[in-house]
C-alpha cells in the first residue's frame, strides 16, 4: 500500500467542505457546482478507493498513540508516587535541637565566638558546629555543603 499523506488528504477534505458549504449557500451559482465537483475530484484522488486502508492506518495510529500515552502515564504515576514518598520520609524526620538557646553571631572580632548559640538562661554555649553535626546524623544537608565535606573551616 502506498503511503498516504494525511496533510494532504486534510486539505482536500477542509477545501471540499468549505466549497460544498458555498455551494448550498448559493446552490443558484453557475460556479459552484463546477467549483465543488472539482473539489470533490480532487478529494477522491487523494482517497483513491483505500478508504478501508486510511481508515485502518488512522485507527492504527490511534492505538499506537494510546498505548504510548498510556506507558507514560504509568511512568509518571510511578514518579509522582516515588516523590510523594520521599516527601513523606523527609516530613516525618525529626531532629532534636537543643532547647534553652538563641542563636546568635558572636562578636566579628572573636571568630570562634561568630557561630554560637548562646544559653538564654546560665548555661554553657553550643558552638554551631554541634547543631550541623546533630543535623547530618539526621541525613538532613546543610546549605553551602556538597556532597559532606564542609565549605567552612
Amino acid at each position: 500500500m502506498r503511503e498516504v499523506n494525511y496533510e494532504a488528504l486534510r486539505e482536500a477534505a477542509q477545501n471540499y467542505q468549505s466549497t460544498l458549504a458555498w455551494y448550498q449557500a448559493i446552490p443558484d451559482s453557475p460556479n459552484a457546482e463546477r467549483d465543488c465537483d472539482a473539489a470533490l475530484a480532487a478529494f477522491k484522488r487523494h482517497i483513491r478507493h483505500r478508504e478501508a486502508d486510511i481508515i485502518a492506518d488512522l485507527l492504527d495510529g490511534l492505538e499506537e498513540a494510546k498505548s504510548q500515552l498510556n506507558e507514560q502515564r504509568e511512568y509518571y504515576e510511578g514518579v509522582i508516587s516515588d516523590g510523594s514518598k520521599r516527601i513523606a520520609e523527609l516530613e516525618a524526620r525529626e531532629v532534636q535541637l537543643p532547647t534553652r538557646y538563641d542563636l546568635r553571631y558572636g562578636h566579628p572580632i572573636n571568630a570562634d565566638e561568630r557561630h554560637v548559640m548562646i544559653p538564654k538562661e546560665n548555661g554553657s554555649w553550643l558552638y554551631l558546629i554541634d547543631l550541623e553535626h546533630a543535623l547530618r546524623v539526621a541525613g538532613i544537608r546543610i546549605k553551602g555543603e556538597e556532597h559532606g565535606n564542609k565549605t567552612r573551616g
